[in-house]
């Protein structure tokens, strides 16, 4: 099975949708594919531009991890790095990949190897927009940025929802 590798470019994700939403991922040449994600539900579905389908998820319910899955296959698996480190220790295809944080009071996200390379930037589009913008800084498999933005989105939504509880609460 091929699977495309991005050397660098901008990638956009447009969101779409209210409840069940899609976001697309925009290259200038074209789409790289479509993640959804179901209402009310931690997982989503993503349908490459050449037509295969893989599964993002949480295999556990009280488990921080969180899956890429095509067929039978766990292709990338992602963990917290600590109890309370925001970074992601990514295991993708056999190799060892790392999300992490821009800084402290920043939203960025950068993708890095095993060796700190910086591999690609993830941006959130604005403060009111859903979505993100994807910069490719080094080769990277398309799949693996597609988990990555994976993670990211789930971050966020999980933030969104702590920043929503404590707001109710005071």
């Amino acid at each position: 099975m091929k699977h495309r590798t991005l050397e660098v470019g901008q990638i956009e994700v447009v969101v779409e949708g209210f409840f069940t939403t899609h976001h697309e991922l925009r290259t200038p040449t074209g789409s790289l594919g479509k993640v959804t994600f179901p209402a009310f539900s931690n997982h989503g579905v993503l349908q490459t531009g050449d037509g295969r389908e893989l599964l993002l998820r949480k295999p556990k319910m009280l488990s921080s991890a969180l899956e890429l899955v095509e067929g039978d296959i766990v292709r990338g698996r992602a963990d917290k790095m600590g109890l309370f480190d925001q970074r992601k220790g990514i295991e993708y295809d056999g190799a060892v990949y790392k999300l992490q944080p821009e800084g402290i009071f920043k939203q960025g996200w950068f993708l890095t190897d095993n060796a700190n390379r910086v591999l690609a930037e993830i941006q959130p589009r604005g403060a009111f927009k859903q979505g993100a913008v994807i910069t490719i800084l080094g080769a990277v498999d398309a799949d693996l940025i597609a988990f990555a933005y994976y993670l990211f989105h789930v971050h966020t939504q999980e933030q969104a929802a702590v920043t929503a509880s404590t707001a109710s609460v005071s």
